[in-house]
């Protein structure tokens, strides 16, 4: 396992982004100039509220899932270097920044800042034995039956730690950790090249086919994503050796839609799936079937029950009918096999959903799952 500081450090490096000094430089001249146009009662009011908001404004988060579980308030506002910070923005507000030694004193209270929180973000996933945002294990073969909010070892803290740092998001709610961290990379530039993100965020899980009531589901999101990737083979060459480093990684898959629900979840054997070389796989051609045809039905749904005024049940209706996707994938992923049960269960809402909102759909795919 990486080593904590290390870890730190190649988050840092690879998601969070500081502003320059020339960026705050020039942010707290144009609220100077701002603030000298109020009269000076005012000005005294508002001068601590805009140096609070530059400070806490120096640098952004690019990994939704940490961007979003952590206390990041707790972190920009309340440590000593923080104040600090923030008192020297307040004084340059009021005086102006004249000289070089301003620019200087300025940088190193930044520098100063961002070390803090660094230590922070390390304390909090690193130090602390109660982790309520984040799973924890000491061995990947136990994540199967974790849950969120247990007390971990330090071991296992550390490990839960690193999974969350290191994890690729797809979507606000499911990130996935591989071990490999060739594989890693390579998935984040596959990412980068397509969607210009090294995660892929909700605006573009549409483009994995992912409906909104399927955003909380891993199996699904992994299954689809897998099946993304390899309709990509024809146009970038990196994917075929991602595949491959897929058919044998390990991993986990981090659900996290709310706290009630956090789970952990062990990355199956991928290699007994579907994933190979071939593009043009029985399997992998009924699964996309069923996936462009549930995701068409399920759009004609929405749009259905919204002129017929019943939205909420039609939720509800599409809710339970992606809980049945989700157990249908989640079997073929761990075994290989078709849940027969849960097939039988999707065809029957299908039918009752259409028939109910009037919107027609097709069922060709599951031919191929019975045969």
């Amino acid at each position: 396992m990486s080593s904590v500081s290390s870890v730190i450090e190649k988050f840092f490096k690879e998601y969070v982004s500081f502003k320059s000094i020339k960026e705050v430089v020039e942010e707290i001249d144009q609220e100077r100039q701002k603030l000298n146009a109020l009269p000076l009662e005012k000005r005294d009011r508002q001068i601590i509220g805009i140096a609070r908001e530059i400070r806490n404004n120096l640098f952004e988060v690019d990994h939704p899932i940490v961007k979003s579980k952590i206390e990041w308030g707790n972190i920009k506002g309340t440590t000593k270097e923080a104040k600090e910070l923030e008192q020297v923005i307040v004084n340059l507000l009021k005086k102006g920044i004249t000289s070089t030694e301003d620019v200087k004193s300025l940088e190193e209270k930044i520098k100063k800042f961002e070390e803090r929180v660094k230590r922070e973000l390390g304390r909090k996933l690193f130090e602390e034995k109660d982790l309520r945002q984040l799973p924890g294990s000491v061995a990947l073969t136990e994540a199967s039956n974790l849950y969120f909010g247990e007390k971990y070892t330090e071991q296992g803290v550390q490990q839960a730690g690193t999974w969350l740092l290191e994890s690729i998001c797809l979507g606000r709610f499911i990130a996935i950790y591989f071990i490999d961290e060739s594989l890693r990379q390579s998935i984040r530039r596959i990412l980068l090249r397509s969607f210009g993100s090294k995660h892929i965020d909700v605006k573009n899980l549409g483009n994995l086919k992912v409906h909104r009531v399927e955003q909380d589901k891993p199996h699904i999101i992994l299954v689809k994503f897998l099946l993304w990737l390899h309709e990509l083979l024809a146009e970038i060459e990196e994917v075929r050796e991602a595949l491959e480093l897929l058919k044998r990684g390990e991993g986990v898959i981090l659900s996290m839609p709310d706290k009630a629900k956090e789970s952990v979840i062990h990355l199956p054997r991928l290699d007994l799936f579907f994933l190979s070389s071939d593009t043009s796989s029985h399997l992998e051609k009924i699964l996309r079937s069923m996936r462009d045809q549930l995701y068409s039905f399920m759009g004609n749904v929405e749009r259905g029950a919204k002129r017929a005024g019943k939205q909420k049940a039609a939720e509800n209706e599409l809710e339970l009918l992606a809980t049945y996707c989700e157990i249908f994938y989640a079997d073929l992923l761990k075994s290989g096999f078709v849940n027969q049960g849960s097939l039988r269960r999707i065809v029957d809402l299908v039918i009752e959903i259409s028939e109910k909102y009037g919107v027609g759909t097709t069922l060709f795919f599951v031919g191929g799952l019975t045969s």
